[in-house]
């Protein structure tokens, strides 16, 4: 017998993942959660929140707060710099 994982265990887990790095304070702790969010939304092939996305930096995982990140507006896209590791990230204004 096989273990298959259903889709809505998968969301959990990475929902919990998610909400691990929220809460922590260390930094590491925060960035392994997140990376092991995106992970699992990736081998399972599931997208991960719109509103997930936008609060760590894709590029070193790191979780956006308003002290390491620059939010400008332009040409109709938030622009999200990391001052982290210098990773860029757009999306639409509107959304």
């Amino acid at each position: 017998m096989s273990k298959q994982k259903s889709k809505a265990d998968i969301e959990k887990k990475i929902k919990n993942c998610l909400e691990k790095a929220e809460e922590s304070p260390n930094s590491e702790i925060t960035r392994e959660n997140i990376r092991k969010a995106r992970r699992l939304a990736m081998h399972f092939k599931i997208k991960l929140p719109k509103e997930a996305k936008k609060k760590f930096c894709r590029k070193c995982n790191n979780f956006f707060n308003s002290r390491n990140r620059k939010i400008r507006l332009k040409k109709g896209f938030l622009v999200f710099h990391c001052l982290n590791c210098g990773g860029i990230s757009r999306y639409k204004a509107g959304n």
